[in-house]
């Protein structure tokens, strides 16, 4: 069920027409014909970056029902798993970019990374929030300081409320005015966190209240 949720095999199944194609092209070659040989490449070119795109989205669609059916889960249940599946998918989507432009260009995708290795600098810079929140989800979940529905607190964000979402790059808060804060996620372990989970486990709830005084009505017994 959870597998037809996401479309895995709806997904699956557009890399059958992609093979076939293929490998139905070669037989369409006419040796008397030489405009067919780099016709039926072109063909078979397109074909394989089809092919490349609809694994990928498979294996995407994959990665959000394994998900999805462990976040249902009784020991996942708290816990978000949205960031772990975001990271897969992301190295998912730089796989299938080498191979689509390897083969493009004609070029070994060993060679295409090592081009990318001198432009390592400005990757860093590009991906850094993702690169922070990512270490800030294995700090958070191996500390077990944050959960989905936690009562949290962050003073220097003006943040009080419910931990609704925690993903890769952000984590969405519900205030007790309903209003929604979103935070980059390594906010979490940059900032002063109070998290009230104990205080809820204990079965008692902290209530604030402003009580108006008048000080000249003070007196000593």
């Amino acid at each position: 069920q959870t597998l037809a949720k996401h479309h895995v095999f709806k997904r699956l199944s557009h890399i059958a027409p992609g093979i076939f194609i293929f490998l139905a092209m070669s037989f369409a070659i006419y040796p008397d014909h030489h405009w067919t040989v780099s016709l039926v490449m072109a063909i078979q070119l397109i074909a394989q970056v089809y092919i490349i795109i609809a694994i990928i989205w498979f294996l995407v669609a994959f990665v959000d029902a394994m998900f999805g059916y462990f976040q249902t889960l009784p020991y996942f249940k708290n816990h978000s798993l949205k960031s772990y599946a975001q990271i897969i998918k992301i190295i998912l989507f730089f796989i299938a970019f080498v191979l689509v432009v390897s083969l493009l260009l004609n070029k070994s995708p060993i060679a295409f990374l090592t081009g990318l290795g001198a432009l390592s600098a400005v990757l860093m810079l590009v991906f850094k929030d993702t690169i922070l929140g990512f270490v800030t989800n294995i700090q958070v979940a191996a500390l077990d300081l944050i959960r989905v529905g936690d009562w949290i607190t962050i003073p220097s964000a003006g943040v009080d409320g419910d931990v609704m979402d925690v993903s890769i790059n952000t984590v969405k808060i519900r205030n007790f005015d309903k209003t929604i804060s979103t935070l980059p996620t390594y906010t979490l372990i940059n900032n002063s966190v109070q998290n009230w989970r104990g205080m809820q486990e204990t079965g008692g709830r902290r209530i604030k209240r402003s009580i108006s005084i008048d000080i000249s009505t003070i007196k000593f017994c």
